[in-house]
């Protein structure tokens, strides 16, 4: 069973549960040479099929090689998937590369979108607005299961240099 199909699954048992929200779903994968993947997601409010997730985290305890940028630029790639295509911006000077919607497919000036920070054994989603004076604030982006499943399983091939 994949990664993305096991952190849809806890999330699922997590409003079974009825636990309060925020919830934290978790999953973990042993990779077959040693290793393992692990993925986070929090929930802040869940329906029959879908989502609202505020941060989706996917990281691994074995390094694989590979620059974080070659990582950002296969996540954006892969994830076409989304509401938004997402393109490589730039690696900041702690070495996390940061990847973003790309403007020419977002609503307009001040709309929503999606940033991901790549890190070598890290990927973290989340999804940001313009505020009114200036600055950003974090805002929910909402995911079917089926989304949900492929980014996380996207993001743990990536980590893991999976073609």
């Amino acid at each position: 069973m994949s990664l993305g199909v096991k952190i849809a699954q806890a999330a699922q048992k997590e409003s079974v549960l009825s636990r309060p929200f925020p919830q934290n779903a978790e999953a973990v994968v042993e990779l077959p040479k040693g290793g393992e993947v692990r993925a986070t997601a929090k929930i802040v409010d869940t329906d029959k099929f879908s989502k609202l997730a505020s941060k989706i985290t996917i990281s691994t305890d074995k390094k694989t090689g590979g620059t974080v940028e070659t990582k950002a630029e296969k996540f954006a790639d892969k994830t076409t998937y989304l509401t938004e295509k997402l393109q490589f911006v730039e690696t900041n000077v702690g070495g996390t590369a940061i990847v973003r919607s790309s403007p020419e497919t977002m609503a307009g000036r001040g709309a929503p979108y999606f940033e991901a920070k790549v890190r070598e054994s890290e990927i973290t989603l989340e999804r940001f607005q313009a505020k009114k004076g200036g600055g950003r604030e974090k805002v929910p982006f909402c995911l079917t299961d089926d989304i949900l499943v492929r980014v996380v399983d996207d993001a743990a091939d990536v980590l893991t240099n999976k073609k």
